[in-house]
């Protein structure tokens, strides 16, 4: 892992951020991973329906409420491209805009999670 960024080598996660909302605890740690496993699965979902009925606002609501679970767990460039969804004007967007945004977050999404398991896995449970 870099020091500096938290990041590892080839890695879909920068954990600096968890490290330093949770004090380092692992405990606290665990839990917030256990959330994120549990709650943002079905919030990529919304946001894939959202885009498959072509609801800009809804799109733009999904990626509101996965930013801040994608930042805690350290899925910085995943959570950039929510932001970019929630900042774009829906009523001057090039759907195909929010298509190219919304398709290379959900390919992302599956090896972050995965990766994230993994290190869940090395938090000693206390």
């Amino acid at each position: 892992m870099d020091a500096e960024s938290g990041a590892r080598p080839g890695s879909n996660l920068n954990l600096k951020h968890l490290g330093e909302i949770s004090g380092n605890d692992t405990g606290t740690m665990r839990e917030v991973i256990d959330v994120f496993l549990e709650h943002a699965p079905a919030l990529m979902r919304e946001l894939q329906d959202q885009h498959a009925a072509r609801d800009g606002n809804g799109l733009r609501r999904a990626a509101h409420k996965l930013k801040p679970m994608l930042a805690y767990v350290g899925m910085t460039s995943i959570h950039a491209r929510a932001v970019q969804i929630e900042q774009l004007d829906v009523s001057a967007v090039n759907w195909e805009e929010f298509t190219e945004l919304v398709r290379s977050m959900l390919t992302d999404f599956e090896p972050a999670r995965r990766e994230l398991i993994a290190y869940r896995a090395t938090l000693a449970d206390q």
